[in-house]
């Protein structure tokens, strides 16, 4: 499951890998995504987690202020197993989760979803989120562009799988 993600150490993709996931990153800033963070994590024996992120100031805080304990988009995805969570649609258990939301504005982070696919023993963990507030990127993503967010999903998938 997810929640054990966070224990493991995070080894970097290799550099063929990292190059086409900034290839993918460019067709993502054409449909007006300007972060990106996606997460291999193998639910084998060998539980080993990669991870790729446009905004490495985010993590760095999002993990030295535990925010990570009081996420509420974490939360809904591993409570209700979901596999897409469109950021307008969390609701918020207490405080510490609206602070952990404030914290994503804080950076930038608005409108954004997160997509959670499993296939061949990996939970696949994609966050996408534009920087301007009046994009709702979920639902453009979802509804107007669902192809391309597949395109992206699958080649990201198989970089990683290839």
């Amino acid at each position: 499951m997810i929640h054990d993600v966070p224990k493991r150490i995070f080894l970097p993709f290799d550099e063929k890998q990292e190059l086409l996931l900034n290839k993918q990153l460019r067709s993502l800033n054409a449909l007006g995504c300007d972060y990106f963070y996606y997460l291999v994590s193998d639910q084998t024996s060998k539980s080993k987690s990669y991870r790729f992120c446009t905004h490495e100031d985010w993590m760095a805080f999002y993990y030295e202020e535990k925010l990570i304990e009081n996420d509420p988009l974490k939360r809904i995805v591993e409570k209700s197993n979901i596999s897409v969570l469109p950021w307008n649609q969390a609701s918020f258990m207490n405080k510490h989760e609206k602070q952990t939301m404030s914290g994503r504005s804080a950076f930038g982070l608005y409108n954004g979803v997160s997509i959670v696919s499993k296939f061949n023993n990996k939970n696949y963990i994609f966050v996408l989120a534009t920087e301007h507030r009046d994009h709702d990127l979920a639902r453009y993503l979802l509804l107007e562009k669902n192809y391309e967010l597949k395109k992206l999903m699958h080649g990201c998938i198989a970089s990683f799988e290839g």
